[in-house]
């Protein structure tokens, strides 16, 4: 199981642009990608805030409202930091 989830949605530019960081970051690997648009709860949940990383633990980024990727690589890489939520 991924210690996170991307919840995105197809032909979504600042999705695919979100992608794209975590790619360059080098934390796509462990993070399970989820389309929204086949889920009509997600949908609800996550329809004007994707993209959102979400945590295992509960936490989550909602990747639409960071506008340096830069400072997620750091929140994620940085030993003993957390995540901005």
């Amino acid at each position: 199981m991924s210690g996170r989830t991307f919840f995105h949605r197809q032909d979504c530019p600042l999705c695919e642009e979100a992608w794209e960081a975590l790619q360059q970051a080098g934390l796509d690997h462990a993070v399970e990608r989820v389309d929204i648009s086949k889920d009509a709860a997600l949908e609800v949940l996550y329809g004007w805030r994707i993209p959102v990383l979400r945590w295992t633990d509960g936490r989550e980024f909602d990747l639409a409202l960071e506008a340096h990727w830069q400072d997620l690589y750091q929140s994620v890489t940085t030993v003993g930091a957390k995540a901005p939520i």
